[in-house]
């Protein structure tokens, strides 16, 4: 009889271990799932308008079109609240205005706005550097010629790429060699050469 009690009272305890585990482990399960979509939602953040909605809004208030400037950029500000555009707009040869707009990320509504005119370098005397550097006397030799302004680095500076043929001396005469692709990065104010290189082809 004793053997007998004592059997049933080991199943009666493994029958109750068995009903506590599947308890814990489904109480971990939906705790962890809770878990799981709250560091999901934490990640995804609040809603705030595109980088490019920012551009268009800043556009449409400046009454310009994206083909009219240069140098367009956004980025995000006080930990993305806010939206950053700035661009630049010839108004004479060596001249700019540059636009600066605080863009509200959540409602895309418009915080501030700036205009100031820059003065800088001339396009054509940006490509002149560079071509003074290669040692290319003509732009008659070049072909594929890009000159951009940019600010990305937080100084205005021209990207200014060309295609053009090396130069040898031999015999006091001149001959051009292979064709090159120059890139240059000119400092758009005072037009010194920040850096330069020479690709084959």
């Amino acid at each position: 009889m004793k053997i007998r009690h004592i059997q049933r009272c080991l199943i009666v305890f493994a029958i109750l271990t068995a009903v506590i585990n599947n308890t814990f482990v489904s109480y971990s399960a939906s705790g962890n799932s809770g878990s799981s979509s709250s560091s999901k939602a934490a990640e995804s953040g609040p809603s705030r308008i595109s980088k490019s909605k920012a551009k268009r809004i800043a556009l449409k208030d400046a009454g310009l079109s994206s083909g009219e400037v240069e140098a367009l950029r956004a980025r995000r500000r006080e930990r993305g609240k806010l939206t950053e555009v700035s661009f630049y707009k010839g108004i004479a040869d060596g001249s700019y205005t540059n636009y600066l707009y605080y863009i509200k990320s959540a409602s895309g509504k418009l915080k501030s706005k700036s205009a100031n005119n820059v003065n800088v370098i001339t396009k054509n005397a940006a490509l002149h550097i560079g071509m003074a550097e290669a040692a290319i006397p003509q732009e008659n030799y070049l072909s594929g010629i890009d000159i951009a302004l940019d600010d990305s680095s937080g100084t205005l500076r021209y990207h200014v790429t060309f295609h053009g043929p090396s130069f040898v001396k031999y015999d006091d005469q001149v001959y051009s060699a292979k064709k090159f692709r120059y890139d240059f990065i000119i400092d758009a104010v005072s037009g010194a050469i920040l850096t330069w290189d020479a690709f084959d082809g």
